[in-house]
């Protein structure tokens, strides 16, 4: 409910729920569900605003993960001018206003492939009837580094529109998903941003994981079949539908180019949240806008990041 109470215009939002839930849960409740019945209490904001709120209830014996659930969710889209997809598995608040802030900052990009993305900042502020002001302190997602040995060694993420869920990755972590989607929005001509201020906030971190139907050799054919997508494994492609797989407007090796990511060695370079939150990855990228504003054209930028080889050594040790 804090999110259409803090809104600036809680009327235009529609609110698409994907609950992974049990149903048959004696704490079970309908995340659509007022606290008192509409009938007795009609100004509450999830009478008011019940129209607006689509809810699929996933129920545990189908659940095959975070990724699986983002897919149903990207398919109760309905053609809204804007999108914002946040997950609810800790307890969210709401900046005062935070749809207007979040369109002011998308539309400053001038900038129509853009996305703004980042991780959800803390808040000790508990109380989702308590106004919150959006703040400038946030999350800049600008590293990353392998992990694992051998041919299970992925790239992942280290905290610092229209590319659809995969609904056959079963139960993969949020750095695979994470990669693999900044990897094929990449090559679909998608850029991508850090806001300028913080307007959705965590107040905790739900310790509870969900149970999914993923086990035994599930995650591995997952992971496998990811690595395909995005084209760092020789399997067959032409298996995989093409709406999951890596778009035609950019080439991949031009974001490993650009990031500092050798792919083949499976080793990245350090340091290039030094480049982002200086501010000197914006002024070297934002000149190359193209003329329409469908993107920025990477083919006009040779910058490539690069350190010493002594850096890669260290990483595999």
């Amino acid at each position: 409910t804090n999110l259409l109470k803090s809104a600036a215009n809680p009327e235009r939002i529609r609110v698409a729920v994907v609950d992974r839930t049990n149903p048959l849960s004696r704490r079970y409740v309908a995340c659509d569900s007022p606290p008192i019945p509409c009938s007795r209490d009609p100004d509450q904001i999830l009478c008011i605003y019940n129209a607006n709120i689509d809810v699929y209830e996933l129920k545990t014996e189908l659940d095959a993960g975070a990724m699986f659930a983002r897919h149903i969710g990207q398919r109760m889209y309905r053609g809204e001018y804007y999108a914002l997809q946040v997950g609810v598995d800790a307890g969210n608040v709401f900046s005062d206003g935070w749809d207007e802030e979040l369109i002011r900052q998308l539309e400053a990009t001038n900038n129509e492939m853009a996305v703004i993305s980042t991780y959800l900042s803390e808040t000790k502020i508990r109380d989702a009837n308590r106004p919150i002001q959006a703040t400038p302190e946030r999350y800049t997602i600008c590293h990353a580094s392998y992990k694992g040995d051998g041919r299970e060694r992925r790239l992942e993420h280290i905290r610092s529109e229209q590319v659809p869920y995969d609904p056959k990755l079963c139960g993969l972590d949020e750095q695979d998903e994470e990669i693999s989607m900044a990897l094929r929005a990449f090559s679909s001509g998608y850029d991508f941003y850090t806001p300028t201020q913080s307007v959705i906030f965590r107040t905790k971190v739900d310790s509870n994981s969900h149970s999914n139907v993923c086990i035994g050799n599930a995650k591995k054919k997952s992971r496998k079949r990811l690595y395909s997508l995005i084209g760092l494994n020789n399997n067959d492609e032409d298996a995989i539908p093409h709406e999951y797989g890596l778009g035609t407007v950019r080439d991949t090796a031009k974001f490993f180019t650009l990031y500092g990511i050798h792919a083949s060695e499976r080793v990245t370079e350090h340091r290039l949240c030094e480049f982002v939150t200086t501010g000197n990855m914006h002024d070297e990228f934002v000149p190359h806008m193209r003329h329409d504003g469908m993107g920025i054209d990477y083919n006009r930028i040779s910058f490539r990041f690069h350190e010493l080889i002594s850096i890669h050594k260290d990483s595999h040790q």
